[in-house]
């Protein structure tokens, strides 16, 4: 899909246009899921309104430039990659400080690092790196899967959004420590951070809404 020229990788002569449209349905834990190049979903058919349970909020910390980092998938045009891992130093740095500058400079930087991964996969961009583009998001859905499989013996998943996870836990008193292991076991195989909020109340009817 691109070949080398000129000390960059550029685009290949054809047509890239039904990379954009493939997707993949299926179910896990019998909830169906769509997974494409615009990310992983999945939520159940009919809408929902969940307020008496314990839901759970699973989010991959930085999920497309941590992956850029830990799996080298940053752009290969790049000249001083290692600037890239400065800017996501110091963000993740700033979103834990408690005063409002830093929280609001963190939230600048998230724009520009998610941004990077964005431009990888604009053609008129010198940052143009398809394969990485892709790389990134088809090991990102692999890998939040791939924790979907472990913990879907033990919660009821009940939104899926890319890099975040909502269910609950099908029997608190004797799986909530089971379920904090397995998402342990992710972050140290997987190189992700996840951080697990509570949700007092859910009512969707689709995915985004």
């Amino acid at each position: 899909i691109e070949t080398y020229e000129n000390g960059k990788f550029v685009p290949y002569k054809g047509n890239d246009s039904k990379a954009h449209g493939y997707e993949l349905h299926f179910e896990v834990g019998g909830v169906p899921h769509i997974a494409g190049l615009g990310g992983l979903h999945g939520c159940p058919k009919e809408p929902i309104q969940i307020k008496d349970k314990i839901l759970r909020h699973s989010d991959a910390t930085s999920l497309y430039p941590t992956l850029m980092l830990q799996y080298n998938l940053f752009t290969r045009n790049a000249q001083e990659p290692q600037r890239f891992k400065e800017v996501y130093d110091t963000r993740i740095r700033l979103k834990h400080q408690d005063d409002k500058e830093s929280k609001k400079l963190s939230k600048v930087l998230k724009i520009i690092l998610n941004s990077q991964f964005g431009i990888q996969g604009d053609i008129n961009s010198n940052a143009y790196d398809i394969r990485n583009c892709r790389m990134v998001c088809i090991t990102g859905q692999l890998l939040i899967l791939s924790l979907m499989e472990s913990l879907q013996p033990y919660v009821s998943f009940w939104n899926v959004n890319t890099d975040g996870i909502v269910y609950t836990i099908n029997d608190e008193e004797h799986d909530t420590e089971k379920v904090f292991e397995i998402i342990k076991d992710f972050e140290n195989y997987a190189r992700i951070k996840m951080e697990t909020d509570i949700m007092k109340w859910l009512v969707q009817s689709q995915v985004n809404g």
